[in-house]
């Protein structure tokens, strides 16, 4: 079937379950992204996997003109994050095994007992922020997501992000400088 035939008889399928389009597409997608991505490459069922997954959760799946079409964008761009996101992973991974190894300095049991005093504040002042604030800098510090995947994930627009973390970051700096002064 192709062109209006195929709309038409998907018009009726818009409750369909997960299985159905996995049987519908699944081999047809896959197909397509190892043509494009390399037969090795990993993560293509997770791509097709977290389309379905999309699709399937859409309140309005009539909305949806061309389910296949619909398919393999959300499948390919899901490949396209995970492959950057390993990448991005990896860059790190060289640039620290690359990094000259450094023996610690002999420190002092004063220099000890303040760093443990500002791991202490730094963990106070991460706490005290909201737990939203506090997801957004795992995902951006920690998990290394770019604010355009953040706002995917999180369904919220990447200016958002970016201000919600600025503020965050301006907060902890804050407490941060307020323990510091009370220290000196």
């Amino acid at each position: 079937m192709s062109g209006k035939g195929e709309h038409e008889a998907e018009t009726g399928a818009a409750r369909r379950p997960l299985n159905y389009w996995l049987g519908r597409y699944g081999v047809e997608i896959r197909t397509a992204l190892t043509r494009r991505f390399g037969p090795d490459q990993d993560g293509v069922d997770d791509a097709i996997q977290s389309a379905l997954l999309k699709f399937c959760r859409l309140d309005d799946r009539e909305a949806i003109a061309d389910p296949r079409a619909f398919l393999f964008v959300m499948a390919r761009n899901a490949l396209r994050d995970s492959i950057r996101r390993a990448n991005s992973q990896k860059r790190r991974w060289a640039a620290f095994s690359q990094a000259p190894s450094l023996t610690p300095p002999e420190l002092t049991p004063e220099e000890v007992l303040m760093q443990q005093e500002q791991q202490q504040a730094l963990e106070r002042a991460l706490e005290s922020l909201s737990p939203d604030a506090r997801e957004l800098l795992r995902m951006s510090r920690i998990d290394g997501l770019t604010y355009a995947e953040i706002s995917r994930m999180t369904n919220r627009s990447p200016a958002d992000i970016s201000r919600k973390i600025a503020a965050a970051l301006v907060e902890l700096r804050t407490r941060l400088r307020a323990v510091g002064a009370e220290a000196a």
